[in-house]
């Protein structure tokens, strides 16, 4: 193949809207094209090809290194920290618009002398960033989550990306927006202001042994006033603050319901905090009141909540250092935590169903 050293485009480029699911059940979009550096150097793609009609986001296969047999997501058009494509490497790229044809650019300008890693990893977000990471059978993976105050809930062109399916028998980690059908690998939600739930998914591959967890290096990318819960809804445990905890440990099964996680996002304004010891946060995620006894961690603490008129709705004893309730009401309840020793802490949350 004789390589190019002048500017090139890749055409036609389609996006007939059909829908696939792989033999594992993966949801696909449909749009995406394979294109390849035709230049004899690296690439920095810091130009958005968004005028072409293209997402932000390319998939690029990873062949070797401890992400070995998956696909990684990347963001182009972000001059401060540029997609590197290494000479005549392949990858996928998505036209965005349904319908019609477009054609993906290859910039003379965005060709450099660097010949550094395969990949970089991108790091967003006006307030936060991070990746979560998975590891299990011999295999790795990961996704990140990200919060931007240009960004909504749905799928952003400019700010998020899909999630493609490891190799058969690896695990695959992806986020899930419910206004999206296809998994997401980079997914990036509005400005944390007070919480924010986002659903999780794990595809094992295979039976086996699996640790989550968040390097304690992306910590300085992430809003340090939040906290990060993870719920286990398979296991039903207690809540833990995988932020704090740095990892989570699981088995999984293939037979698993692939929608097993719930990764809590909560601001320290989301709820109370004791001004001395910083003890206690209380907080409502969606129809349910959560108790997080942080550096107290009193199993015998009393939780009650009461509704606006001083009814009393709940009351129990705490079994670990974070507790969690389904309320039958909704709207405002008030919240009474009381220590082993005599501490009283109280809030107002809402609930939603």
């Amino acid at each position: 193949m004789a390589y190019q050293t002048q500017a090139i485009s890749i055409s036609p480029c389609t996006n007939s809207n059909w829908a696939l699911f792989s033999a594992e059940g993966h949801p696909y979009n449909s749009g995406w094209s394979l294109v390849g550096n035709p230049y004899p150097s690296s690439l920095d793609m810091a130009t958005s090809r968004a005028s072409n009609g293209f997402d932000h986001q390319i998939q690029k296969y990873i062949p070797t290194g401890a992400y070995h047999g998956t696909y990684q997501p990347f963001l182009t058009g972000q001059s401060a920290q540029p997609v590197h494509i290494p000479a005549f490497q392949a990858f996928m790229v998505h036209k965005t618009q349904i319908g019609g044809l477009s054609t993906w650019p290859f910039f003379q300008s965005e060709r450099v002398t660097t010949q550094d890693s395969l990949y970089r990893f991108n790091k967003q977000g006006t307030n936060g960033s991070l990746k979560l990471y998975l590891s299990g059978n011999g295999f790795n993976d990961m996704t990140e989550i990200a919060f931007h105050s240009a960004a909504t809930v749905g799928f952003d062109p400019e700010f998020d990306a899909d999630k493609f399916h490891s190799d058969k028998g690896q695990p695959t980690l992806y986020t899930i927006s419910p206004s999206y059908r296809s998994w997401m690998g980079i997914n990036t939600l509005p400005e944390l202001l007070t919480t924010q739930d986002v659903a999780l998914g794990l595809e094992p591959g295979a039976d086996g042994s699996f640790t989550l967890s968040i390097d304690s290096s992306d910590h300085s990318h992430f809003d340090p006033s939040a906290d990060i819960y993870l719920e286990d809804k398979k296991t039903n445990n207690p809540w833990i603050n995988i932020r704090a905890a740095g990892a989570y440990t699981f088995t999984a099964a293939q037979t698993d319901n692939w929608e097993r996680f719930v990764l809590h996002f909560v601001k320290s304004a989301a709820g109370i905090k004791d001004p001395v010891t910083d003890a206690v946060k209380i907080f409502a995620s969606g129809s349910k009141v959560v108790v997080d006894l942080k550096d107290t961690k009193d199993p015998n603490a009393t939780v009650k909540v009461y509704d606006t008129e001083g009814r009393l709705l709940s009351s129990e004893v705490m079994n670990s250092s974070i507790y969690t309730q389904e309320i039958a009401t909704t709207g405002c309840v008030i919240v009474n935590v009381t220590t082993s020793n005599g501490q009283t802490f109280r809030s107002k949350v809402t609930i939603i169903k």
